[in-house]
């Protein structure tokens, strides 16, 4: 994963490879999110159909999550994708009220 960077005006997360000429391709994964405050309610992670099941998509949320835990958000993962890998990454669970871990059944972080 060669570029990532957050669209503020856009409100998206996005993983832009670097081509053999040096020029980033198109969006080859983003993750949407909408931010109120210190929330970001996180709505979809999507990557290229062509790179599925190929680890980006997990790659992709962590790096996400570690750029608004640096930003001091809480987040809501009402993408089922994020909510998934919170679920099975606890190190990545900092980012998490006790609320949104008990609406969105993931357990306390045992990292």
């Amino acid at each position: 994963m060669n570029q990532m960077q957050m669209e503020s005006e856009t409100q998206r997360f996005e993983w832009r490879p670097d081509g053999e000429s040096g020029v980033p391709c198109e969006p080859c994964g983003f993750v949407d999110y909408h931010r109120f405050g210190n929330i970001a309610i996180v709505t979809h992670t999507e990557t290229s159909p062509s790179l599925t099941g190929k680890g980006h998509g997990s790659r992709l949320a962590a790096a996400a999550l570690d750029w608004m835990a640096q930003q001091g958000l809480h987040v809501v993962p009402v993408c089922g994708f994020m909510a998934h890998f919170l679920r099975t990454h606890p190190e990545h669970q900092g980012v998490l009220t006790p609320t949104v871990r008990a609406i969105f059944a993931i357990p306390e972080n045992r990292a």
